[in-house]
């Protein structure tokens, strides 16, 4: 006989704070910053000294949200997501951008100081879910130790005695 174990899993969500120097590129996945390099998540761009932008890398889409509760965003879908950057006068201190990471996963960010630096609060879902928010109960699973010869053994003896049955009987009908 054999056994399917279903492991019921909960999705990570991950919240940190960082604060991301003038011209650094932001890794949302890992929340690990890399000086010039872009094809990660976002840049917090700085043309001027007086101007900032929230500059999304390619594939990578955003939605800005405006000033609301970070806690209460729990749901990343419905949105029309842009690959368009966002002025730093359209960040307020407050502010919520939900993005969809080059990874695939969607995040939270809430915009906590802005200047030359930005810091920023992120939450962020690590299995491509929209949810933002933790879930009580676990959800979905892994399946483990599925043996294919196990599963199919008990049909190939059946079909192995109904073979033989048949053959015995043809071979007493015969003349």
């Amino acid at each position: 006989m054999f056994t399917i174990h279903i492991i019921p899993v909960k999705a990570v969500i991950s919240t940190y704070s960082i604060t991301v120097p003038g011209t650094w590129h932001l890794n949302v996945d890992t929340g690990t910053m890399i000086p010039g390099d872009p094809g990660v998540d976002f840049q917090w761009a700085r043309p001027a000294p007086d101007e900032g932008i929230l500059a999304p890398d390619p594939g990578v889409t955003v939605v800005n949200l405006g000033i609301v509760d970070f806690d209460s965003v729990c749901d990343a879908s419905g949105y029309d997501y842009v690959h368009v950057g966002i002025e730093d006068d359209d960040l307020p201190v407050g502010t919520v951008v939900l993005i969809h990471t080059n990874l695939g996963n969607y995040a939270k960010i809430r915009i906590d100081g802005i200047g030359s630096d930005l810091e920023v609060t992120v939450t962020i879902q690590d299995d491509g879910s929209t949810n933002l928010c933790a879930l009580e109960e676990p959800v979905g699973g892994d399946i483990f130790n599925i043996d294919k010869l196990a599963i199919l053994t008990p049909y190939l003896f059946v079909t192995i005695v109904v073979l033989t049955a048949t053959s015995v009987l043809i071979k007493k009908r015969r003349p």
